[in-house]
């Protein structure tokens, strides 16, 4: 078996608004990604946004991705991330609403998506 790595990523929501709480004065992502990579996290996580996976690139950080995905946007919120490259994609399936069988038909069709693009998922459960 090979040995397994541990990586820690820091997720851009946590510094909304850092570092005063509000938005006057609110660091810019350039200064927040610089300060993921100073306090040595491996990579951040983020939405399919290509600015923040370039700046990313730029302050050598792995981009993890994150999305919401339901019936109505799986595919493209699945596409949207597939130039960008992200080390994994975290996907928060579904409302409380969806039932079991429609969450696996549309977790199955977007590993499926995923698989034809590269790209891998991990499904976020609470």
């Amino acid at each position: 078996m090979d040995s397994l790595t541990l990586k820690h990523f820091a997720s851009l929501w946590t510094l909304v608004h850092y570092p005063n709480g509000g938005e006057k004065g609110e660091w810019s992502i350039d200064q927040k990604l610089a300060a993921i990579k100073a306090a040595g996290f491996d990579g951040f996580q983020s939405s399919a946004d290509p600015d923040f996976a370039e700046l990313g690139i730029k302050h050598g950080l792995q981009f993890l991705g994150a999305c919401d995905a339901n019936a109505e946007n799986y595919e493209r919120r699945i596409r949207d991330f597939v130039p960008l490259r992200p080390a994994r994609i975290n996907v928060q399936l579904g409302d409380h609403a969806m039932s079991p069988a429609e969450a696996a038909r549309i977790w199955i069709a977007l590993n499926h998506i995923a698989d034809d693009n590269g790209l891998v998922l991990d499904l976020e459960t609470h």
